[in-house]
């Protein structure tokens, strides 16, 4: 399974480390589910942080999730991507707690805070998909941060 998290942040997020902490965390789920599949019908799974100044609020919404069966290609910054079978949804996290957090508490709190958003399956419909093995292969890869 294809698997990223994406990231929507302000300047001190970046300036900070959290940027950093957050693709780090995205990097070992990523090496984590490359090989594994959990059904035909979700290949790519892509989660949008949001974690912006609350000043910047009212241009970064948390949008609605997006299903696509199939195969779909995006250009991004003048680049293609090709997506298949994918899942994009986004999860808002809290400016004030964040942008001064260590490594273990963005590592902490991101974990916990993505663990929470898979309820999101309960609203959008995937029939091939090994919702419990994922789950369950998610929470062992980040149980290092939980402690």
């Amino acid at each position: 399974m294809e698997f990223a998290l994406t990231q929507e942040v302000s300047e001190p997020i970046i300036k900070n480390g959290v940027s950093d902490y957050i693709k780090q965390v995205s990097d070992n789920i990523s090496e984590f589910l490359r090989t594994r599949d959990y059904g035909d019908d979700l290949r790519t799974l892509y989660v949008g942080i949001i974690c912006v100044a609350p000043e910047f609020d009212f241009f970064h919404k948390v949008r609605k999730p997006k299903y696509k069966k199939g195969k779909e290609i995006t250009i991004q910054d003048g680049r293609p991507y090709e997506r298949t079978d994918a899942l994009v949804y986004n999860i808002k996290l809290d400016y004030n707690v964040f942008v001064n957090a260590d490594a273990n508490e963005v590592k902490k709190m991101l974990a916990k805070e993505l663990l929470m958003s898979f309820v999101i399956f309960n609203s959008i419909k995937v029939k091939l998909f090994d919702r419990e093995g994922f789950e369950r292969d998610v929470a062992y890869c980040l149980r290092s941060y939980a402690e």
